[in-house]
Formats: structure tokens, sequence, C-alpha cells
């Protein structure tokens, strides 16, 4: 063989052994599936993605009861106010009346109007 024969060939094996080396990468990838390669490693990714979901739910229920709690009380406070006002509203309107009875227009808001 000559030189030039000697470097193809060379040549040639130098691109089977990539060639080679690439389809057994290939392989490999396809054999190993995605996350880890060990069983235990996946139970535990596993497991750590179940308690993701978990966890989240926990907090949304945590915050829909906060804000039903925050609703309930805001309705009983708004109850309490609107009682409050009407109760005092009546007492001012009895007090103007009283006044109007007994002639005090000052006390009268119809004072003026009479």
């Amino acid at each position: 063989m000559t030189r030039y024969g000697l470097q193809r060939a060379v040549q040639g094996l130098k691109c089977r052994k990539q060639s080679a080396i690439e389809k057994r990468a290939t392989g490999h990838a396809a054999l190993i599936p995605d996350g880890t390669e060990d069983p235990q490693a996946e139970v535990i990714l596993a497991e750590a993605g179940e308690q993701t979901p978990q966890e989240l739910y926990g907090s949304v229920l945590r915050r829909a009861q906060t804000v039903k709690l925050l609703a309930r009380l805001f309705e009983e406070q708004q109850k309490v106010l609107a009682d409050c006002l009407t109760q005092d509203h009546w007492l001012a309107v009895k007090q103007e009346n009283r006044g109007f009875e007994r002639g005090n227009p000052d006390r009268n808001c119809l004072s003026s109007v009479c």
C-alpha cells in the first residue's frame, strides 16, 4: 500500500469509529428513561412530585376558608353597624318629635317648614 492508501484507510477507520461512538450514545440514550437511572431515586422524585400538588391544595383550601371566615365576619359587622345606625336614627327622630311636641323648634328639623 502506498502512503496515500494508508492515510485513506486510517481516515476511514476514524470515521467508522466516530460513527460507532455516535450510535452507541444514541442507543444508550434510548435505553435510559427520562429522569434518573436509579429506581429508588425515581420513587423519591415521584413522592416529591406528589407532595407538591397536595401542599398547593392545602394552601388554597386554607386561603378559601380564611376568605369565607372574613366574609362571614364582615357580614356580621355590617348587620351590627346597620342595627346601631338604625337604632340611633330612630332615637334621634323620637327626640326630635319630643322637642316638636313640647314646642321647641330648635330641636326639630321641621321647624323651618312650620
